[in-house]
């Protein structure tokens, strides 16, 4: 398996590839049938990953506030407590 993850422009350029493939066989000529899956598209894309990332975003800050709350309870009562560890953050070797 490659190692190789897309990034969100490749995602974003995939998604139009197809939609363009799509178009093709039901528009004349492929100026126009572009103009379509790019005019399209594309803004589908971006709405759908803009609502992605806002309910991802949601999530995470509803997570690391009552994670922070609890710390904060947390340290109180035990002044050797560590936070907890991110799971989302990648690891660095």
């Amino acid at each position: 398996m490659s190692e190789w993850t897309p990034t969100t422009e490749d995602v974003r350029g995939f998604f139009i590839w197809a939609a363009l493939r799509g178009a093709e066989g039901r528009l004349q000529g492929s100026q126009e049938a572009e103009e379509v899956a790019v005019g399209v598209a594309g803004p589908y894309f971006d709405r759908w990953l803009a609502e992605h990332d806002r309910q991802v975003a949601s999530r995470a800050w509803d997570e690391g506030f009552d994670a922070g709350e609890q710390d904060a309870w947390d340290a109180a009562d035990r002044p050797d407590h560590e936070c907890a560890r991110n799971p989302y953050r990648e690891e660095t070797t």
